[in-house]
């Protein structure tokens, strides 16, 4: 039926490792890319593997079944990646292939929520932009208010309560950055984290504004929903 998704799972494959070519070291004069990827690249896949990866052997890893966030990751993460497909989805909307990726670098996951205070607020851009990517919404929704729709920003991550009360002192930094939330149960336990109106435009726009050219114009080039709607 429409909708329902058959699973071919492909048994007795091997992965094979590539090694993924640093892009940024290429474009960047060595002072930028130091920058770079001590404020702004550590906190991007910090928040990325918060929002959607996983850790396998003691590295970060995530299995995705869109050719964007693939390619995304693993130009985040130059140097050995190991990557296995064994898993292909069909249904009446197309086909689609599960990649699962391994990089040869330590997970971050769980550890820069405990860290808050060192980062930047770059960094705090940025790690909130890779959770954004990762596992997120942004979008313009209808807001009815007596009888009138209007058209409203939003960008929202969603978390169970125990994972809140880790998120809320990175939170907290960007209320103080003039970013502004609130947390609406959803039940069973789950909270969404939603930013508004002119909150989540310039959000938005902080967000971006921290990647450099080079990484602004890889996205732009791989044109997903996602990101063409947080821009």
């Amino acid at each position: 039926t429409s909708g329902v998704t058959v699973q071919l799972r492909l048994n007795g494959l091997e992965g094979v490792t590539i090694r993924v070519p640093d892009v940024f070291r290429k474009t960047m004069s060595g002072e930028e890319y130091e920058k770079f990827i001590n404020e702004v690249l550590k906190a991007l896949k910090g928040g990325l593997e918060e929002a959607d990866g996983t850790i396998k052997e003691g590295k970060a890893a995530m299995s995705t079944a869109q050719i964007w966030q693939a390619i995304t990751w693993s130009l985040l993460y130059p140097s050995e990646l190991y990557v296995l497909v064994d898993v292909i989805n069909v249904n009446e909307g197309g086909v689609t292939i599960a990649w699962r990726l391994r990089t040869s670098n330590e997970a971050l996951k769980g550890k820069m929520l405990n860290n808050v205070d060192k980062l930047s607020e770059e960094g705090l851009l940025a790690f909130m932009l890779g959770a954004v990517l990762g596992d997120g919404y942004a979008d313009v929704e209808k807001l009815k208010i007596n009888g009138r729709v209007y058209d409203e920003a939003v960008v929202k991550i969603t978390m169970v309560d125990e994972e809140f009360k880790k998120w809320e002192p990175l939170l907290e930094r960007l209320k103080g950055m003039g970013f502004n939330w609130r947390p609406d149960p959803a039940g069973d336990g789950v909270v969404d984290v939603r930013f508004y109106g002119s909150n989540a435009i310039e959000l938005a726009r902080a967000m971006i504004n921290v990647l450099p050219p080079i990484l602004r114009d890889i996205l732009d080039a791989l044109a997903f929903d996602k990101w063409v709607r947080i821009k």
